[in-house]
């Protein structure tokens, strides 16, 4: 038995509407994320490396350096 067969039409139909629309924003979510990916990689890549690494370490992607005293 399928959920179908447990739902009356209208019911079954806004379902899969509702559904289709959450598809809908995920899709959109994930193109979001990847044009973000982009532009990051961009910026990045026009940076000195020692930028980068700053900026790495401050969004906590690296550890940062151990100062030692001597």
């Amino acid at each position: 038995m399928s959920i179908r067969d447990n739902l009356d039409k209208k019911t079954y139909g806004e379902l899969m509407y509702r559904l289709g629309q959450m598809d809908a924003i995920l899709q959109d979510l994930k193109s979001t994320i990847s044009r973000f990916h982009e532009e990051s990689r961009r910026i990045r890549e026009a940076q000195p490396p020692e930028i980068v690494m700053a900026l790495d370490e401050v969004l906590g992607r690296i550890p940062a350096a151990q100062e030692t005293e001597e």
